[in-house]
């Protein structure tokens, strides 16, 4: 059948042109609806019009467009201009678009291809979906005349969202290397093993099985089921390590950690945090916990913020917060005795020990939790032992040491008053027995006596004196 037209031929057993121009159906059930220059050359072939359209294997169908070729079995194309489609093949429109695999589709834009089986390119310019079950869903910007902004799913359900320049999946060509590879978007990013996924961004890498970008540009997650975050210029290369984000982390060891700002997990199960200062921190063995905090590290331990500790900027030493002498935050005050006190702290043993957890050769010293509490009642329980309480057991006992040696002091002053009041004394009796020597000489010479009676009447008139002193003393304290 013919029904109009100019120059329209109808060849084949059933076949039909409807109208147009220079038409040809020349196979069985072949049909051309109309426009101009159209071909259906095989069986139950279908043009629907447009121009320089060819349907050219069984059950193809073009429905309209310009130079469209459905090349294949049961392959369409909607319209559009320049597309083709291969065996079961879809092509919903655009430009230069090509469905090559079997079940393939591209559902529009510019210079797509669909390659892979059942791959899809939903549109954009320039993408390519060359591995089966490979899904891109649109994308590919590139410089006019260029093609390296197009994306790539180069390996078995790949799938690349959109953006530019992005592959998912390895680069040699072999399709089932690095299946399952994903890129959500951005630019120049790329997925190259099995499992990765880049989110966006730019310039990422995710390449080792199950690694993850979120985004950022210039990261790379090289390990397996590594994974970076985003930022910039961060690197998850040891196995199940992690960079949040930030920029310039490295994340080296396995298990690692590392964000911030130019931190370095450079060994295993390391976590290590670098504040904004403009300079590495880097772990220096394994299973380390390393922060840079230059503004001060807080730690609470309370859900409202009201109690924990505080490491000042630049400080060695934690600060309790509360601090220790905010009453405001306190209750339930009892006084102490500091003697008593430190009568107690006297009693606890005192050792020196090593943890079990360290060498043997490393020493501590100090009391047992059990001993502590024990002796104070202080803190949760007799396995630890708070530095506020050790702190303040040791306030009290140097207030009660204090307080015994304000005593001692005052003992000690009474004694000395009491020598130095008898000591008067007796440089008082000295010198009225050298007075009473003196005059007695004068009324009573005495014949000169050898050298042993004379050295013997000195010490008699010592023990004098002191027999006098003594009785002196004992009249004053009895107050005769």
């Amino acid at each position: 059948t013919v029904g109009g037209g100019v120059s329209n031929t109808a060849s084949g057993d059933y076949a039909a042109v409807a109208g147009g121009q220079n038409n040809l159906a020349s196979h069985n059930y072949a049909t051309v609806s109309g426009g101009q220059n159209n071909t259906a050359s095989s069986s139950h072939a279908t043009v629907g019009g447009g121009s320089g359209n060819t349907a050219s294997n069984r059950w193809a169908t073009v429905g309209g467009g310009y130079l469209n070729t459905a090349s294949g079995d049961v392959a369409t194309i909607s319209g559009g201009y320049g597309n083709t489609a291969s065996n079961y093949a879809t092509v919903g429109g655009g430009i230069y678009n090509h469905a090559e695999g079997p079940y393939a589709t591209v559902a529009g834009g510019d210079a797509n291809t669909a390659s892979g089986n059942y791959a899809i390119v939903g549109g954009g310019y320039g993408n390519l979906a060359a591995a089966d079950y490979a899904t891109i869903a649109g994308g590919g910007y590139s410089d006019p005349g260029s093609f390296t902004g197009h994306n790539r799913v180069t390996d078995n359900y790949g799938t690349i969202g959109g953006g530019g320049n992005n592959q998912a999946g390895d680069a040699a060509g072999t399709t089932d290397d690095a299946p399952y590879a994903t890129v959500g978007g951005g630019r120049q990013n790329t997925a190259s093993d099995d499992y990765t996924t880049i989110g966006g961004g730019r310039n990422n890498t995710a390449s080792s099985q199950h690694a993850t970008v979120g985004g950022g540009i210039n990261n790379t997650a090289s390990g397996t089921r590594a994974t970076v975050g985003g930022g910039e210029a961060n690197m998850a290369s040891g196995y199940r390590s992690i960079v949040p984000g930030g920029v310039s982390n490295w994340a080296l060891g396995d298990h690692s950690f590392a964000a911030g700002r130019r931190a370095k997990a450079n060994h295993q199960g390391t976590f290590v945090w670098g504040d904004s200062t403009d300079a590495d921190v880097a772990s220096t063995g394994n299973n380390q916990f390393i922060v840079r905090a230059s503004g001060g590290v807080y730690l609470y331990t309370s859900s409202d913020l009201s109690t924990g500790v505080y490491l000042a900027p630049g400080s060695g030493s934690w600060t309790p917060i509360p601090v220790p002498s905010d009453r405001n935050l306190k209750e339930n005050f009892t006084p102490v005795d500091g003697q008593e006190m430190l009568a107690r702290l006297a009693e606890i043993p005192i050792t020196t020990w090593n943890y079990k957890s360290q060498d043997p050769a490393v020493r501590h010293i100090g009391p047992m939790a059990q001993d502590f509490y024990a002796a104070f009642s202080l803190g949760e329980d007799d396995e630890h032992i708070s530095t506020v309480d050790a702190d303040g057991v040791t306030l009290a006992a140097i207030q009660g040491l204090y307080q015994l040696l304000q005593e001692k002091e005052a003992q000690v002053a009474s004694l000395s008053s009491q020598v130095a009041s008898q000591q008067a004394e007796i440089d008082d009796l000295g010198t009225r027995l050298a007075a009473l020597e003196q005059q007695s000489a004068i009324r009573n010479p005495q014949p000169v006596l050898s050298r042993a009676e004379g050295s013997a009447i000195p010490w008699l008139l010592l023990a004098g004196v002191a027999v006098s002193s003594v009785w002196l003393t004992q009249r004053r304290r009895g107050g005769q």
